[in-house]
């Protein structure tokens, strides 16, 4: 009798399946593993850290800045579930990603608010872009990929884990939108590509300077992050009418009324712009002065425009726009280090520090304005010191 009871109670036991490859955790708890990367399910469900994130977390850190502002909504953190005992579980049909869950939380909650300090873009970014993302799952994934990468600046203890899935939502949706930007751009998925390019340029932002990259020019050729911009207004060019009118229709409606009052505005020019354009007079060969005064001039009225506007300090759009009309002979020079052009976007970065606030700018001013002044010759310093003054940059 007591034979038969106690094959009835091992009867009774789970069974489960031994893997050799699972993680450690699963393993010392004798559960199947589901092998899945950056973290498997059993991890991230009890909110413990795998080993699978050893070797997929990128090794470069965010860079930070020390002082900061912090005026951007902190990322919300989940309230960690119960652990459940191995032997009372059972997997739920269909499984729940809770990691993902987590990034989409935080992105509707969090990041979308830090993308515009316009209550308009941000509604647009908070409702009307994961509706796309349901429909693209590219999308999808790059909105994940931002929420994480979100999320690595501001749990530095968990850092690691963020920039795994981070980059791991970044290739996975990267590699769907790649081959319809090569092939298929049509007027269904153009606004699609269109927010997930945005996206990408403010995800490669995010990650962190990186050595040699400097936005418009490389150590390494064409820089990595100016195909990334370009690439929104090729979008733009191939559909403009389907991209305006449709669900991101906002942010060029904001964007015409901020060019018609910028247009409208008789604001007077800041002198180091003055200063810079005689020099240009002065020195440069003639067949090179136009397109360098008219990236010049465009920059004054943008510099104008920004700094004596009562709009928020981070309103990226108007910054941004520079960069988005400066013309591919300009960057040509820039990249072959011409004195002039880095001048010129030496003085850009004062612009640029108006994003000083945000998240995915942290470092940046300080690595631009150091990469600009040594690639200038000595002679030639003296022409950024403005912009150096601003940024509060010196040399080491």
């Amino acid at each position: 009798m007591q034979s038969s009871s106690a094959a009835a109670r091992i009867a009774s036991r789970r069974s489960h399946r031994k893997s050799r490859s699972g993680c450690a955790n699963c393993k010392r708890r004798r559960i199947k593993c589901d092998e899945k990367k950056p973290a498997c399910t059993n991890c991230i469900r009890h909110s413990i850290r795998c080993d699978f994130l050893q070797g997929t977390a990128s090794s470069s850190a965010p860079s930070t800045t020390p002082g900061a502002s912090q005026s951007q909504t902190t990322p919300t953190t989940l309230i960690t579930p119960p652990t459940i005992p191995p032997s009372l579980s059972s997997p739920p049909s269909p499984t729940l990603n809770i990691a993902d869950l987590e990034l989409l939380h935080n992105y509707c909650t969090s990041t979308a608010q830090t993308m515009s300090p316009l209550p308009a873009l941000r509604s647009l970014y908070r409702i009307n872009v994961p509706e796309i993302g349901f429909a693209f799952p590219f999308v999808m994934h790059g909105i994940l990929a931002m929420s994480a990468i979100h999320l690595s600046h501001f749990k530095p203890a968990r850092a690691d884990y963020y920039r795994a899935q981070a980059f791991a939502h970044h290739d996975l949706g990267l590699r769907e939108a790649s081959a319809l930007l090569q092939t298929n751009i049509t007027e269904q998925n153009c606004h699609a590509l269109y927010i997930f390019t945005i996206f990408m340029c403010i995800f490669t932002l995010g990650k962190g300077p990186k050595p040699g990259e400097f936005l418009l020019f490389s150590d390494k050729g064409i820089a990595e992050w100016l195909v990334l911009f370009r690439g929104i207004r090729s979008i733009i060019e191939m559909a403009p009418d389907s991209i305006k009118n449709g669900p991101l229709g906002p942010m060029f409606s904001s964007a015409v009324r901020r060019l018609q009052m910028q247009h409208g505005a008789d604001l007077p020019e800041n002198e180091n712009i003055t200063h810079l354009r005689a020099f240009i007079h002065d020195t440069t060969p003639a067949p090179l002065r136009p397109t360098y005064l008219t990236a010049l001039n465009d920059l004054s009225r943008s510099l104008a425009w920004v700094t004596s506007s009562p709009a928020p300090a981070y309103e990226s759009q108007s910054t941004f726009r520079w960069l988005y009309c400066v013309d591919n002979e300009f960057v040509a020079l820039l990249q072959q280090r011409k004195p002039e052009a880095l001048a010129i976007f030496a003085h850009f970065c004062v612009l640029l520090k108006q994003l000083d606030s945000a998240w995915w700018m942290r470092g940046w001013m300080c690595h631009l304005i150091a990469g600009i002044y040594y690639a200038l010759d000595e002679e030639f310093r003296a022409l950024i010191r403005w912009p150096m003054e601003e940024i509060g940059w010196l040399p080491a």
